[in-house]
């Protein structure tokens, strides 16, 4: 792409198959995130362009910073960015990642002294449960973008429905610990370990 030096559209459906090929092989899952910028087309008709341009770059830039090495972040469409994360583990490492990209993206883009907030929608697909072709995972992760863009934005949906739940599950309880940290709710609890063979206590354990 001329504008921000990532893979294009092709590209990255020719390195989203060449992922798949990968995880096939040895039997890892792969994800597709669609990251799209809300209301875009405002800060382009109201700012102009030029200002639309270098939104995009930064966004670019902050995206590359939030993926490991082999993942790959391309432009997808004027305001639709992608990432392939391939050699998955775990389902939770995709929600993990499309959390740190909201993150990134809400911080203020300081454009010539003027602050300027941008949120973004993302939808997510997971191989091979939503699908094992470029094309099938494609739509599948266009489908969940377009029900993040349906909702308060800022916010991601997986094409799975179980999979939207294990998410706002666990969002929840992480909000729910930063929150009960904040508040000094946390104690700690020493407790002793006694062997039953011998009655001495053989070690102790700190619980939270």
């Amino acid at each position: 792409d001329p504008l921000t030096g990532l893979p294009n559209r092709s590209l990255f459906a020719d390195r989203l198959g060449q992922a798949l090929l990968n995880a096939r092989r040895y039997e890892r899952m792969t994800a597709i995130i669609l990251i799209d910028l809300d209301r875009f087309r405002v800060v382009n008709d109201t700012l102009g362009p030029p200002i639309g341009d270098a939104v995009l770059v930064e966004t670019a830039r902050r995206l590359n910073l939030q993926v490991r090495d082999g993942d790959t972040v391309g432009r997808r469409a004027g305001n639709e960015f992608g990432c392939v994360m391939a050699n998955l583990g775990h389902e939770h490492d995709a929600i993990a990642l499309a959390q740190r990209m909201l993150d990134a993206i809400v911080q203020p883009i300081d454009l010539a002294g003027q602050p300027l907030v941008v949120t973004a929608s993302i939808g997510i697909s997971m191989s091979p449960r939503d699908g094992e072709t470029v094309d099938t995972l494609l739509k599948s992760a266009d489908a969940a973008l377009l029900r993040a863009k349906k909702g308060n934005r800022n916010g991601f949906c997986f094409y799975s429905p179980e999979m939207d739940a294990d998410a706002a599950r666990r969002l929840g309880l992480e909000t729910a610990l930063r929150e009960a940290l904040a508040r000094d709710e946390l104690s700690v609890v020493y407790q002793p370990q006694i062997s039953l063979d011998s009655g001495n206590m053989i070690g102790m354990e700190a619980l939270l």
